[in-house]
């Protein structure tokens, strides 16, 4: 009678069989050693051929015969393209093959065929084939044949090639792991070995690409390998402005993507939009990325650069998806630190074996030498009863009889030709004897002790490190979003700077060094005639408010601002027939204020609620409403923090904001202090409750600390008191409340910047005069402080 069959059922059946083998005999690398096994087979068979660091370069074409001969089995062409990515620099970390010829460019040009290439087993191999034939590899497979066996794992002694990162589509699941630094993963592997239960913060490696670029969102990347999946790597190109070119430069590029590609989609881009700034594209990479993209006149490199990682590989994505072969046998995913552990485990197993291996082979020769120094003893016996003897089987039971040896012994002891028997040493022997108890004593130790153990590997991972180890080639950023566009910019403390020309320069705050009091600063580089006239600090993720002489307040992202450059006011404010920017205003954390104060030259304070501004990009609102003649001196954000003036003659007044009315945007305000006919009003500011000193400086560059015990609340609209002597050819610039906490401050003036300590500014009365606080020069004059 037929049997029916379930033609549905069986074709599952043998489904998951073949999904099994693809996973396991191809598409992942095994958690051990990070090798796929057709690298693994193609590397052994370079390994049992001498196609190594030993020994000279030989025709690829050798190296492909190799594996096919004796383990590969996915043909020829196949092989090759597995062998030759091992020796590209720019898709290895590490090259694992030492390759002689053209091994293809970074453009995205091939390699030479295997005719014309030669290669060999790069030195570092020498790690991963180590011990290899001390039993180190318990399992082995078969090949296709069955005539000969190859290891299911490398030793990988001091060396685990998740350096090298992988991809893997299996059927069903797939792997990606990112690069590398040795250095880094050595480092982290001894911190494991020494402490099992350290935490992924002491083992987190960064991802290090071999074609260098920007890791952009770091703290993404490390909760993905904390969790062995997650969000990508996502990676930047390195690009470079040259001012006197007006080109961008591009130095290095995301992980495998090509110079040539790149090339082909900024071609795209400036046909689909010939104003997006670009003139031309021309790529000039050799052994390295050199890309020239020339811009036009009026380009805004700032938004061309945007638009580049935008719409090109400049930017691209790398995924973490660590799902390896446990033992080489089951898929899993792994987190950074299980990876770390299953090479440590494997390391111990193999370095174990092989001890054991070593120690037998010692107790073997030990038992022979033992049997030597028996006969060297008793030579010319033992001479007498080998001549004496009808064969060598009889000698043997004769040597085993008469002088107690064992079998080993005597057969070593026949297998030695007579006359060198005779010349042996005594003492010599003697002396292998005591080597070699002492090497089977130290393997005892190591063996016995899961620190002596350790101590062997953690000497072998610095050992690698040292040789083979190099610095960092990927740069490693933490980017926040804008929530505007989404585009990530990496935070930063900026200074601003804002030019009677109305130009605003940028300055990173690090780049400022502490100098000594009296120092002349840092220049800032401005055109002839160009000098500063408000200066804000903020983070980059924050804005600017900027505010003009009509009365008007303009808005602008931080980030939007070039870098370490300038742009004018022009270029993206929407100004008006005359009008120019006067003051500029940090905009961060605004929404922790209620209120915003105006503050003028002639003495006027404006107090709004928050809610009367809302800001748009680029056209303006109206501020405040300024009388002929006047200007604004201070913008400030408030709660309810008491308020003071400073003029130009040093008087002062503090005065409690709650006495001045909230009013609408198109308004004046009123009078805030009482001013002489001459005087004028030149800083305000908010003071903390915090606040311990009242910080001032005149135009000259004369500074002093007050106690603010010495200062007090007055009423709204009178004369106030003197804060500081002046001389005759001097007036007050600016001042600063200041906390406990506060231990540096920047002083900018019209020409340049320096920073200096507080400590150094001595803390006086009222109307003492103070001290240099910065040399000056000509015609330069302090204009504002910032902590």
């Amino acid at each position: 009678m037929d049997k029916t069959i379930d033609l549905q059922q069986m074709v599952a059946d043998n489904f998951k069989i073949y999904a099994g083998m693809v996973i396991q005999k191809r598409a992942l690398v095994d958690a051990r050693d990070c090798l796929k096994p057709s690298a693994r087979q193609l590397m052994y068979a370079q390994y049992i051929e001498k196609i190594d660091w030993k020994h000279k370069y030989q025709k690829s074409a050798k190296s492909i015969g190799a594996g096919t001969s004796h383990f590969y089995v996915h043909g020829d062409s196949s092989a090759y393209g597995t062998l030759i990515r091992m020796g590209k620099p720019f898709a290895m970390r590490y090259a694992l093959e030492d390759v002689s010829g053209n091994v293809g460019t970074i453009c995205g040009d091939p390699e030479a065929a295997a005719r014309y290439t030669e290669m060999r087993l790069a030195p570092l191999c020498a790690n991963l084939f180590e011990n290899i034939d001390k039993n180190g590899i318990e399992v082995w497979y078969d090949n296709y044949d069955n005539t000969e066996k190859f290891p299911s794992v490398f030793p990988s002694l001091g060396y685990y090639n998740i350096v090298n990162g992988t991809l893997g589509i299996g059927v069903a699941l797939a792997s990606s792991i990112p690069q590398f630094n040795l250095k880094e993963v050595n480092a982290a592997l001894v911190t494991l070995l020494n402490n099992p239960d350290a935490s992924f913060e002491e083992l987190y490696c960064a991802p290090d690409f071999a074609t260098g670029a920007i890791l952009i969102n770091e703290e993404e990347v490390k909760e993905s390998l904390k969790n062995g999946h997650g969000k990508a790597c996502k990676l930047r190109a390195c690009i470079e402005y040259n001012e006197k070119e007006n080109c961008l430069i591009v130095t290095e590029i995301p992980f495998g993507v090509t110079t040539g590609n790149i090339c082909i989609q900024i071609a795209k881009m400036v046909k689909e939009n010939p104003t997006c700034g670009i003139d031309k594209c021309v790529d000039r990479t050799k052994r390295s990325p050199e890309i020239k993209i020339f811009l036009t006149k009026r380009a805004n490199v700032q938004q061309v650069v945007k638009e580049l990682y935008a719409n090109t590989d400049l930017q691209s994505h790398y995924s973490i998806n660590m799902t390896m072969l446990d033992n080489g046998t089951s898929p899993r995913v792994f987190s950074w630190k299980e990876a770390l552990s299953a090479h440590l485990t494997h390391e111990k197993e193999v370095l174990t074996r092989s001890l054991e291996y070593d120690k037998q082979k010692y107790s073997d020769r030990l038992n022979i030498v033992e049997g030597l120094l028996i006969a060297l003893a008793r030579i010319e016996e033992v001479i007498a009863v080998i001549k004496n003897s009808l064969d060598g089987a009889s000698a043997k039971k004769s040597l085993v009889s008469k002088f107690g040896l064992n079998e080993e012994q005597a057969k070593a002891i026949l297998d030695i030709k007579l006359v060198r028997l005779a010349n042996l040493e005594t003492v010599k022997v003697e002396n292998e004897k005591k080597d070699l108890i002492s090497k089977i004593d130290e393997i005892n130790t190591i063996l016995s002790s899961p620190l002596e153990l350790n101590k062997v590997i953690e000497e072998k991972l610095n050992e690698v490190a040292k040789k083979y180890g190099d610095a960092r080639r990927t740069q490693v950023m933490n980017l926040s979003f804008d929530g505007e566009d989404e585009e990530p910019i990496e935070k930063k403390e900026l200074i601003v700077y804002l030019s009677n020309r109305g130009t605003l320069y940028t300055e990173e705050k690090s780049t400022l060094l502490v100098q000594k009091r009296g120092g002349k600063g840092a220049r800032i580089k401005m055109g002839k005639g160009e000098y500063v006239i408000d200066s804000i600090a903020d983070i980059n993720t924050s804005a600017c408010l900027a505010f003009s002489n009509k009365g008007k307040v303009y808005s602008v992202a931080l980030s939007k601002l070039p870098e370490s450059g300038k742009i004018n006011c022009s270029e993206i404010f929407e100004l008006g027939t005359g009008e120019e920017i006067v003051r500029i205003l940090a905009f961060n954390k605004m929404s922790q204020y209620s209120s915003i104060l105006f503050t003028t030259k002639c003495g006027l304070v404006k107090r709004s609620s928050l809610s009367e501004y809302k800001f748009r990009k680029s056209k303006g609102i109206i501020a405040v409403k300024l009388k002929d003649g006047d200007e604004l001196v201070g913008i400030h954000f408030a709660n309810n923090e008491p308020l003071e003036f400073l003029t130009k003659e040093g008087k002062s007044i503090i005065i409690d904001i709650e006495s001045v009315n909230a009013t609408g945007r198109a308004t004046s305000g009123v009078c805030g202090i009482k001013l002489n006919d001459e005087d004028e009003v030149v800083c305000t500011q908010l003071i903390p409750d915090n606040t311990k000193y009242i910080f001032t400086v005149s135009k000259n560059g004369i500074a002093k600390k007050i106690p603010y015990s010495e200062c007090s609340l007055a009423n709204r609209a009178t004369k106030g008191v003197y804060m500081q002597k002046l001389k005759d050819d001097d007036e007050m610039a600016y001042f600063l409340p200041l906390s406990n906490e506060d231990k540096e401050i920047t002083l900018i003036s019209n020409l340049n910047t320096i920073k200096i300590s507080l400590s150094q500014i001595v803390e006086t009365s009222r109307m003492a005069q103070g001290v240099s606080a910065k040399t000056m020069g000509d015609r330069e004059k302090i204009i504002k402080v910032i902590v």
